[in-house]
Order: structure tokens, then C-alpha cells, then sequence
């Protein structure tokens, strides 16, 4: 069994006290709206020291999709950010978080000051902040622009200003208790924005309005913010920015309060944002699924075939399992909630939210953009519900229904690699029962296994599938859309090796993806064009799991037709064994150290040598790639340790993914650098 995450229903503030106390929960569910008060903390020595990762997690309305609302009523100093910690707010519309002025002293009151030297992370990711003034739109997105990022955290602050509202309730029509029932992100404001990438460090401002600097730094991502006031330009001119909006918030000078915007059109499927759509209540619905394509995916925007966006219904797709998976509220005990967290077995269901059907409500914008290429058809990039999305379609004989041309049988390049490996799942050449039907059939069986895994995955280090459809004539899958590979990463700058902070980070993150697999999922090809990342060359690097065409799901180990399945250099001992029918999760361990490996050393195992060498000195001559590859100073004891480990001939003395994860953690903590992020 894999280890679980522990988390924690949190319905009353008192929960969210006892969920941060307890070093075992890494995770609080926050089932319904709170208002904090000082009696939620009676007991605990404050600050509560946080020294984990800790996520709190809104689980928004069946109803309407209305993010739960977290009152802070300004709590001061509850919570302290350990070193290199970092608290996690996702889906939440936080009221009261600041009682000052958040343009000059942007942090949560929540969060005390750490302690000298300490570095500390608040992450927003899909929140709605609701703010008591603002600067106009355009001054806004100026102020955002001009304050400076951390020094760790480089690139651009991204925050869009103005938005539309359409569909926004306006509670100034309403009596007291109607407008008490509409939730904070459906209401009318008289701004709404997005921060799309924003860091700032967080400070306090004393008696002076001097800024003091609190010990963490908040990153803001996908968040929405809701003015309830925005300064007046003449305001602004006659006190400046800080006089301004400290006036106002001490009532010398009332702001504007504007009135609410008018409905407007901005969910547009074939371009444009969908941001404000989701800021102001029209929720993400899960009818259905079309796709809209966009320009020539063969030769790009403006090539000789581009035509306008046309619509395009998937055939008839039915999900394999009824979906009924649900977050479950917490009793009134203090009763630890795992979501997500058993062993993942045939009889786990499918996550709700992916879409099987081709009912009218969702579309997929299709980009003149291919992400890759191989035989059995095309990856490319797309719009859905928003977000960015690659679309994974088969096959080359049905690529005409979506306006392509079919490559030629002998195209052998993977999708995602530019190393021209085989596509997984790919039948060999002459390797076909009846022609181009059975390789077609496989395809679509490895397709339909990908999405019997990824349609029960629910996992921070396994990518995300979107939609599917396993009808024909057009075979897809909706994923999200991540920035590059592990493999052009490792490959893409000659002579550059990859930090060892990031190697380590990762691993870590990969690990942990195999931990939340095993045993019943092994993924059976684990190699650098199989891991995707996002945020490269930053704190917020995350590596996830993708390419699940050769993973089965089964319940217990049982015997496999195709041991051999995979790509040679990654491949365990026992999947060349001509007698062994019974690959285990061990081979994902085997393939995870060479995987390691080729971080440290920039090279390719086993480069230019045919398979039958690699078989052979393998599986034969208990050979493996060699150490010496790797820089002294980048192998330390435990990592050469680990990676002995993982290639021990003996799958039963490999360490189980979870020994990779605390091993890795040690590994970490010796060279320094942000631990678990």
C-alpha cells in the first residue's frame, strides 16, 4: 500500500485550528463557508508553528460552483510560516484577510512574522480576494507592474484589470437575507481583476506607514480580486497613492462605489479570455464536449489551408464507470478525511468532472499548433473552458475528420520527444495481425487504458485529463497543457547540466507521483519525454506523470502479454527475461533510477546501442549505465546509494516508491534548497 495523504473536513474554524496543529494532515477541506473567530484558537499556543506543507482546499457548491467563503474577520497573528514552508489556498474567496491597506502591505493578518531568517510561501491558486479599495483598472495594473518580485521567484507580474462581470448578481436589489445568500464570486463589483502571476513579499506597515518585512512571500496565481470601493482619480492627483487610499480607509474621503456593470458577452470559444466568465459565476459545466478547430494544424496560422473555426461534434462517448466520486463533509469529531488517497483499483470510480459525452455546453478550441507527431496521429495545442490544453488525437485514419493529413506508417517520433523514439504503444513494423486494423485496435485499446488511469487520477504529480472521447471518428484526449518536457530539459542545451536543486526537486516530484500509483498502477514507460514540466528555472518548478498508453489498472499483480512493452534504455531486467510474464511496479523503480541518472549526467543511456545490445548487457551481464557519467560533486553518498538501489536485478530489494520519497527528501535537505515544493 502507498502512503496516504491525510486530510482533514474542516466545517467550523475550529477545525482549521486543529487541522494547522496537526503535523499529520497536510491537507484541511474546507466543506462550507466560515467566519473565524478568536475562539477557534483557544488551546493552541500561538502562532500555531506550520514547519509542513499544508494545503486548504475549498470544495466548491454542487449547486452553482461557488467557492466557499473564508471570513478571516482580520485574525492577527494565528499562524507561523516555518522555514521554507509553504501554505496552499485553492479554491477560496477570502474575506477579511487584511485589515490595511493591501497595496502597501500585501500578506494575510493570519500569518505572524517568522522568525529571523526564515523564508515562507502563501500560494493562491483559483481564490477570489475580496478588497476593500482599489486603484482604477489601468493605475492598478501599473502598481502591480512596478512592484518587484522576490528575488527567488524571477519573471513578470501578470494581472489583468477591468474585467466583465456577465451574469453577476447585483445585491443592492435585494433584501438583506436574499443578498446575505449570494456567494462572493457570484456578486456584482464594482471592479474585478485577475491576478495571473503575481509575487510580492509580504510586510506590515507600522504607526508610520513604514514597511516591515513579515518573512514570507505570497504568490498569487489564477486569482481573482473583487473591489468593494476604487479611489478616485482626484483622490489619487490631490494625495497621491498612499495618501489616497490611507484617507480612505479611515474614512476621511469616501471612494467610488461604481455602479454594476452591465452583462456582457466574453465567453468566447475561438479566442479571447475566459477569466471573467468564471469570476463572475458562470461555472465550468460538464455536459458534453465539441471542439472548435481554429487556422491549419499542418501548417500553422495564415498557411495555405487556414479556414475560419468550425465547430465539430465528438462521436457518441460513455464513460466505462458510473462517476459518483464526491468530497465528503466532516462530522463534528476530529475525524481525518482521505479523498483520493486509497489504492486506485478497477472498482475506483472515474472522476466526475472529466467529460465522456458529446452533448452541446463544452467546446475544445483547437490551435494551428502541433505539439508532436508520431503514426498513430497528432498532439496539439487547444483552448478548454479557459485553460490551455493539449489534445492527443487519433488516428491516421480518421485525421481527415479533423482536417489533417495522415504521416506516412514509417514516422516513428513520439509525442512530446524530440528524440525520434517510438510512440508508445506503436505496433513495429510487420508486427501487425491484420494490417493497419490491428495496430489501429491497439491504439485505441492503450488509448482506452489511458483513460481507465488518468480518469481515476487525482494527483498533483500526474497530469490532468480533461475529456475523452473513445468513439470513433475522432478518437481524443483533452489533457492540461504543460510548458516542456523533462527530455528537452535534460537534452535541449548542450553542454548545460540541470541545477542539482532542480534535479532533486524533480525526482521528488516524480516519486511521488509512482507512490501515489503503486502498486496497482505501473506506468511501464518512465522516461524524461514522459514527464512534463511546468515552471522551469523556478521555485515553482512541478514535474507530473504523463503518456499512461502502456499502464494497466488491475487489483493485483497478474501475468501480461507484452513484458516487453517500453523503451529499451528504461527498461528492467525482468522485461527482457524471455520466461517472465509478471511485471510489477518494481520495473517503474528500475526505470526511476536511470531516469535520475540521466539528470545528473546530461546523457543518454546507453546512446546509439540496439536493443538487443541493451538486452543483453542488462539483463545478462547485470550491466548498468555508468556512474562515473555523473560529476563528483553532483553525486552524493545518498544518491548513488538510491540509484544502486533502484537497479538491483532482484525486483523485491528495489525500494518501494515511498523510500524513494524520504530518501530523496534527506537527499534535499543535504544540499540545500526548498524541501517538498
Amino acid at each position: 500500500m502507498c502512503a496516504s495523504e491525510h486530510r482533514l473536513g474542516i466545517a467550523q474554524g475550529t477545525y482549521l485550528a486543529i487541522a494547522l496543529a496537526d503535523s499529520t494532515v497536510d491537507t484541511g477541506i474546507l466543506t462550507t463557508d466560515i467566519v473565524l473567530q478568536d475562539s477557534d484558537w483557544y488551546g493552541f499556543e500561538l502562532p500555531i508553528p506550520l514547519e509542513r506543507n499544508f494545503t486548504l482546499l475549498g470544495q466548491r457548491s454542487d449547486a452553482d460552483g461557488a467557492r466557499p467563503a473564508l471570513d478571516f474577520v482580520t485574525q492577527k497573528d494565528k499562524v507561523r510560516l516555518g522555514n521554507f514552508v509553504t501554505l496552499t489556498m485553492r479554491h477560496i474567496a477570502l474575506v477579511n484577510f487584511t485589515g490595511g491597506n493591501y497595496n502597501m502591505a500585501p500578506g494575510v493578518d493570519l500569518l505572524a512574522h517568522g522568525l529571523p531568517g526564515d523564508r515562507g510561501m502563501l500560494v493562491t491558486t483559483d481564490c477570489i480576494g475580496l478588497l476593500k479599495l482599489c486603484y482604477p483598472a489601468d493605475m492598478q495594473e501599473q502598481v502591480v507592474a512596478i512592484t518587484p518580485r522576490p528575488s527567488w521567484m524571477p519573471g513578470q507580474q501578470k494581472i489583468q484589470s477591468g474585467l466583465p462581470q456577465p451574469g453577476c448578481v447585483n445585491v443592492s436589489d435585494l433584501d438583506s437575507a436574499a443578498a446575505a445568500a449570494v456567494p462572493p464570486d457570484r456578486r456584482c463589483w464594482p471592479q474585478v481583476g485577475l491576478f495571473e502571476d503575481t509575487a510580492l513579499l509580504a510586510f506590515d506597515l507600522d504607526a508610520n506607514q513604514k514597511q516591515i518585512y513579515k518573512g514570507y512571500a505570497t504568490h498569487i496565481v489564477e486569482t481573482f480580486y473583487a473591489c468593494a470601493g476604487v479611489l478616485t482619480r482626484s483622490c489619487v492627483e490631490e494625495l497621491g497613492t498612499v495618501g489616497c487610499i490611507t484617507a480612505m480607509l479611515r474614512g476621511a474621503v469616501p471612494p467610488v462605489l461604481a455602479p454594476p456593470p452591465e452583462p456582457s458577452a466574453f465567453n468566447q470559444t475561438t479566442g479571447g479570455s475566459d477569466w471573467a466568465t468564471a469570476s463572475s459565476g458562470l461555472t465550468r459545466g460538464s455536459d458534453g464536449l465539441r471542439v472548435v478547430m481554429s487556422g491549419d494544424l499542418e501548417n500553422g496560422p495564415g498557411g495555405a489551408a487556414a479556414a475560419p473555426a468550425i465547430s465539430v461534434q465528438l462521436g457518441a462517448c460513455s464513460p466505462q464507470l458510473p462517476q459518483t466520486m464526491s468530497y465528503r463533509a466532516a462530522a463534528p469529531s476530529r475525524q481525518h478525511v482521505e479523498l483520493h488517497t486509497d489504492t486506485i483499483t478497477p472498482l475506483t470510480p472515474q472522476r466526475p468532472e472529466v467529460v465522456m459525452d458529446a452533448r452541446p455546453g463544452h467546446e475544445v478550441t483547437l490551435l494551428p499548433e502541433v505539439l508532436g507527431k508520431g503514426s498513430y496521429g497528432r498532439v496539439v495545442a487547444g483552448m478548454y473552458q479557459g485553460q490551455p490544453v493539449a489534445v492527443k488525437i487519433l488516428l491516421d485514419s480518421s485525421l481527415a475528420a479533423w482536417g489533417m493529413s495522415a504521416q506516412p506508417k514509417a514516422s516513428t517520433a513520439a509525442v512530446g520527444s524530440e528524440t525520434g523514439e517510438a510512440a508508445a504503444g506503436e505496433p513495429a513494423a510487420g508486427d501487425k495481425e491484420d494490417g493497419a486494423d490491428a495496430g489501429e485496435r491497439r491504439l485505441t485499446e492503450n488509448l482506452g487504458q489511458e483513460v481507465a488511469v488518468l480518469g481515476r487520477c487525482r494527483h498533483r504529480n500526474v497530469v490532468t485529463l480533461l475529456a475523452a472521447c473513445l468513439e470513433p471518428p475522432r478518437y481524443c484526449l483533452v489533457m492540461e497543457r504543460m510548458e516542456t518536457s523533462l527530455d528537452k530539459l535534460i537534452y535541449g542545451r548542450p553542454g548545460q547540466l540541470l541545477p542539482l536543486d532542480d534535479v532533486l526537486t524533480i525526482a521528488l516530484d516524480v516519486a511521488r507521483g509512482l507512490e501515489y500509483l503503486h502498486p496497482t498502477i505501473v506506468h511501464r514507460d518512465l522516461k524524461p519525454g514522459n514527464v512534463l514540466i511546468d515552471n522551469p528555472n523556478s521555485p515553482r518548478l512541478v514535474a507530473k506523470l504523463s503518456d499512461f498508453g502502456l499502464s494497466r489498472l488491475r487489483s493485483t499483480a497478474v501475468p501480461t502479454a507484452n513484458p516487453e512493452d517500453g523503451t529499451p534504455e528504461y527498461m528492467a531486467p525482468e522485461q527482457y527475461a524471455t520466461g517472465n510474464f509478471i511485471i510489477t511496479h518494481k520495473a517503474d523503480v528500475y526505470s526511476f533510477g536511470v531516469l535520475l541518472w540521466a539528470m545528473l549526467s546530461g546523457c543518454r543511456p546507453w546512446k546509439d546501442m540496439p536493443m538487443v545490445a541493451i538486452a543483453s548487457s542488462v539483463a545478462l551481464y547485470n550491466k548498468r549505465p555508468p556512474l562515473q557519467a555523473i560529476p563528483a560533486k553532483r553525486l552524493p553518498h545518498k544518491l548513488q546509494r538510491l540509484i544502486k538501489a533502484c537497479w538491483d536485478k532482484d525486483p523485491l530489494r528495489r525500494p518501494a516508491a515511498a523510500d524513494l520519497v524520504k530518501e530523496l527528501m534527506l537527499a534535499k535537505e543535504q544540499v540545500g534548497g526548498w524541501v517538498g515544493v
